[in-house]
């Protein structure tokens, strides 16, 4: 689901990865560079500890998910949530009831 938002975000929108802020959600006994990894091959750029945010949480979850969340964000993305918006009522006003 990532790799598709950042698909639609650079193809549709033409958002370039620095417009993008990546955060990652881990748990402590996790490996970080390798989360890193995983995460840089999902949004098709290398994530450094410069380039994106880490929240490390404490203690062990069951069940949790190997490589941690990842959540991506526009920066100063207002105007493409308007756009957004657009579409979507676009679609709603175009779908018979």
């Amino acid at each position: 689901m990532v790799a598709l938002f950042i698909h639609v975000l650079r193809n549709i929108f033409n958002i370039h990865n620095n417009d993008l802020k990546i955060s990652l959600r881990i748990y402590e006994d996790v490996d970080i560079k390798e989360c890193m990894g995983f995460w840089s091959k999902i949004v098709g750029f290398t994530l450094t500890l410069k380039n994106i945010s880490i929240n490390v949480l404490h203690g062990r979850k069951k069940g949790k998910l190997p490589h941690g969340m990842c959540r991506v964000r526009v920066r100063k993305g207002g105007l493409l949530l308007k756009k957004i918006f657009c579409i979507i009522n676009g679609v709603i006003g175009q779908t018979p009831l």
